[in-house]
């Protein structure tokens, strides 16, 4: 996964990827093929499948409100499922 973010923004994104990945990546691995993993062996829940998609298109996309547009969620909504409040 690449992330260009520069200055503030980089550092917020980061330490969120950071932080979230050890959570979701154990093994270190890519989020895109682990989530695809997991959708293949059907062990996820509707809201963590939301999550680890909206998490991905964040880190991917960098906003709150480009995850929305893409999944059709509102921009709460979206960041809710990326923050993990649920």
């Amino acid at each position: 996964m690449v992330l260009e973010f520069i200055g503030r923004r980089w550092s917020a994104v980061h330490f969120q990827v950071a932080r979230r990945g050890a959570q979701h990546h154990p093994r270190g691995g890519q989020p895109a093929a682990d989530l695809a993993a997991a959708l293949d062996s059907g062990s996820l829940s509707a809201s963590e499948l939301l999550h680890r998609y909206c998490a991905l298109l964040h880190a991917r996309l960098g906003t709150y409100e480009a995850v929305a547009r893409r999944t059709g969620l509102d921009r709460r909504t979206a960041k809710k499922y990326v923050t993990g409040d649920m």
